[in-house]
């Protein structure tokens, strides 16, 4: 398991998050979705309730993770005991730790030099309200529109609408972030001819789901497309660009991010179909958050089905963490196919996921420092040898360089850490 994704699933246990199983391809997963530890396959399943738990005497997060740097020259983080044992988790799965030892470029060492303060959830709960506001179909009304932005804190939100599809541009001012976002499925037979229309269609030397595309190249697109940029190039030039959708809508987001794949788009998607096609080095998968309702019940879970319907050819991307009822999470990694699932529609509804992230909003927060080391193609960098090198592998919550010339960019030298245009979260640090 990459190192980045351990981070992800030892700060949701360490913050009080139950993590009851990571899902993967492996044939140890059963017909629930879980996956039985190798050393506890023979537990019963009167044991399970118990394992689902996080521990009551869970460590502050940072003395979790100060704890892991300091172990991390001499142990090996391959072995989930080890992990299990640093962490002062109950349970981590085995069997998603298992491939780590196998994953080249993996370090033993772990160097820490990276401070972030991470909302998480907040900044789920935002791209879901924003996700159910795309649904109102009087969003293009101005009133309605400035009330709305007025009541997410909005500077102002620019609605398109042109049936069957709808979608707008914002302005968070506070959090420096122009967003656009995408309708799901909502007018009936034009929608569900676009979710069903399986043509390829190739979009900036990618190839994608033709319905998707036809979802963002509609009437209003030049419109669309002129307000998210002059969002980025005149009312914000220090803005970041965030897209985000549910179901459908959230395929269209994938899709679009490959339009603007120059503005280093953050995508968080609800729900989503599979919309791309592998490979697509217009998408970095550590930009990429792909959340999936799950509902526990007594016959196994049952999972959002949109979110796991096969994509005849095309992918999901980035990382996908599940959501249950209460304070659960689960963090499945990036880019994994994962099968044996229970669907359902019930868990579709944006509104079931409006509520399973507001209950984690007060739970998930972390402050405290992150080790990580080393280079990867493609990720985000934010120090000065690695935004002077353009490589690095220790993308981590919109903490990147930003550049001095050019908007939504990476810093890709040292001077552009040192030019002041790195504002907000994304900055370099240790300048």
């Amino acid at each position: 398991m990459h190192i980045r994704a351990l981070t992800v699933l030892l700060l949701l246990a360490s913050l009080g998050i139950q993590c009851p199983f990571v899902v993967g391809d492996s044939d140890s997963s059963d017909s629930s979705g879980s996956v039985s530890d190798s050393s506890d396959s023979s537990s019963s399943d009167s044991d399970s309730s118990d394992k689902l738990s996080s521990s009551d005497s869970a460590k502050d997060a940072t003395e979790i993770i100060e704890e892991l740097s300091t172990h991390a020259a001499a142990e090996d983080l391959t072995d989930p005991e080890t992990v299990k044992r640093i962490a002062d988790l109950e349970h981590i799965v085995s069997e998603e730790l298992s491939g780590a030892e196998e994953e080249p470029g993996l370090e033993a060492g772990v160097e820490v030099h990276l401070e972030v303060s991470l909302p998480l959830a907040e900044v789920f709960l935002k791209a879901a309200k924003l996700s159910i506001l795309a649904y109102n179909p009087d969003l293009t009304d101005a009133a309605v529109a400035s009330k709305a932005a007025d009541e997410l804190g909005l500077e102002y939100i620019k609605a398109f609408r042109a049936i069957p599809d709808q979608s707008f541009v914002a302005l968070d001012n506070g959090t420096k972030e122009c967003l656009g976002v995408f309708r799901g499925t909502n007018e009936g037979v034009e929608d569900w001819l676009q979710n069903f229309d399986l043509d390829e269609a190739m979009v900036e030397g990618c190839t994608a789901r033709n319905g998707y595309l036809s979802a963002i190249h509609n009437s209003y697109f030049p419109e669309f497309d002129g307000a998210l940029k002059d969002c980025l190039k005149k009312d914000c030039t220090d803005c970041t660009l965030t897209l985000t959708g549910h179901s459908q809508g959230g395929a269209a987001a994938v899709v679009a991010s490959l339009l603007y794949a120059d503005y280093n788009p953050e995508v968080i998607t609800f729900g989503a179909p599979k919309a791309v096609y592998r490979p697509c080095d217009k998408i970095v998968d550590e930009n990429h958050y792909r959340l999936a309702n799950m509902i526990p019940t007594p016959l196994g879970v049952v999972y959002d089905m949109v979110a796991m319907v096969p994509g005849y050819g095309a992918e999901h991307f980035g990382h996908s963490i599940l959501l249950g009822g209460g304070k659960m999470a689960a963090y499945l990694g990036k880019d994994e196919g994962h099968t044996r699932f229970h669907w359902g529609v019930s868990p579709h509804g944006m509104k079931y996921y409006i509520d399973n992230v507001e209950k984690l909003t007060s739970t998930i927060f972390f402050s405290g420092t992150i080790g990580l080391k080393g280079y990867e193609e493609g990720a985000r960098c934010r120090y000065n040898d690695e935004c002077e090198s353009g490589r690095c592998d220790i993308g981590s919550w919109k903490y990147i360089c930003k550049p001095k010339l050019g908007e939504g960019e990476l810093c890709n030298e040292d001077s552009d850490c040192k030019s002041g245009g790195c504002s907000w979260t994304f900055t370099c640090t240790g300048v």
